[in-house]
């Protein structure tokens, strides 16, 4: 802290704790830990993955859980595809925009 001005406090006790922190040589590099440690096998990540990939490729019902004949590429009638639960766990499906508010073309003659 060499060339830093600090500001003169009028307790002693404060200006020695200010001198001794002057001192110190700190480290403030963050360092990023994951929250689950060892809890987790190596592969765990990977497993977890393959496994949302397969639940999506396995298609999902009207009720947007696993196990149905639709997919993202090919949603119920009158539905589009949304977005995926978590861990692909389910399907979120939302309707079908209607004729009347997609854009129209204009004809040229």
């Amino acid at each position: 802290m060499q060339g830093m001005k600090r500001m003169k406090t009028h307790d002693p006790h404060t200006e020695a704790a200010m001198d001794d922190a002057a001192d110190l040589d700190l480290d403030l590099a963050v360092t990023a830990q994951s929250n689950v440690g060892d809890i987790l096998p190596p592969d765990a990540v990977a497993s977890a993955l393959t496994a949302s990939v397969s639940r999506a490729q396995a298609g999902y019902d009207l009720e947007c859980r696993p196990g149905g004949p639709y997919t993202k590429e090919a949603p119920p009638p009158g539905l589009v595809f949304s977005g995926y639960q978590k861990g692909c766990t389910g399907i979120v499906w939302m309707p079908a925009p209607s004729p009347a508010s997609a854009p129209q073309q204009k004809k040229t003659d």
